[in-house]
């Protein structure tokens, strides 16, 4: 598979699961972790049922939420 199919394949996969977990959401709180002066931002997503894991980790640089690089 190609990389530009794998990545189209991971974007797809990504956005159901997005979509899926949105109705689940019960519990959301802003996180941060620190590690050697590096500072790692998200939000932590609770469901009801407790089940579930989806992580978005954005390619090199800085991106937003949306998806937006400067």
């Amino acid at each position: 598979m190609s990389m530009k199919h794998r990545k189209t394949s991971l974007v797809c996969l990504a956005s159901f699961l997005l979509l899926m977990a949105s109705g689940w959401a019960a519990d959301e709180q802003d996180v941060t972790m620190t590690h050697d002066n590096a500072r790692l931002a998200g939000t932590l997503s609770k469901s009801e049922s407790g089940q579930g894991l989806v992580i978005l980790h954005a390619g090199s640089g800085p991106t937003d939420r949306n998806g937006n690089q400067p």
